[in-house]
């Protein structure tokens, strides 16, 4: 699969968790440092995650308040970052993107399985449905936001994928099917 762009905004973001977790003296970067800095960006800079989460009616401010108090406890020792941003990275594979944005960021932060956005519903399901209405709302048309094949949900899996790449190729065949499937149905078209 290959490694899609970060765009300014996902770089933005990813500068900013580092400096959140450089402050509050956490040793490592994890998915709690990701959310917090997502929830802190610029809403103005395109498809944000503060507007993914309003579009799903869950309480912002709330979840800021809850994880300012997470990340003012002890964390669990090391990070899951990297299985944020392979998550995140698999996303925007499937979705065929040629850019990682902070929509895919955002996913990979429910993937993992961030306690604090579990709380309130961010399962990448209702994540996903998020993103495509805010892009159907913003003039992104009705692009297509299909659901992951289920290595997706298990990181190990999607590793083993990754060495893969023949399976993986497969898989983004599967992938670009039930994306053309879910775009003909928003045309009216039964396939």
């Amino acid at each position: 699969m290959p490694h899609p762009e970060w765009t300014g905004l996902a770089r933005r973001v990813a500068d900013r968790a580092g400096q959140e977790a450089a402050a509050r003296g956490h040793a490592a970067v994890r998915s709690e440092h990701y959310l917090y800095a997502l929830l802190d960006v610029d809403r103005t800079a395109g498809v944000m995650p503060v507007l993914i989460l309003e579009a799903l009616d869950v309480p912002v401010d709330a979840v800021r308040q809850r994880l300012d108090e997470v990340l003012r406890s002890r964390l669990r020792d090391g990070s899951d970052l990297p299985g944020l941003l392979l998550a995140a990275t698999a996303e925007a594979d499937l979705l065929d993107s040629d850019y990682l944005g902070a929509e895919h960021l955002l996913l990979g932060v429910a993937i993992v399985g961030n306690d604090v956005l579990t709380e309130v519903g961010g399962t990448p399901g209702r994540i996903r449905d998020g993103i495509q209405r805010v892009q159907r709302s913003h003039g992104g048309g009705p692009r297509a936001v299909t659901p992951p094949p289920p290595e997706i949900r298990s990181l190990d899996e999607l590793r083993r994928r990754r060495e893969n790449p023949a399976g993986g190729e497969v898989e983004r065949l599967r992938g670009e099917v039930r994306r053309l499937t879910a775009l003909l149905r928003a045309h009216g078209i039964e396939p």
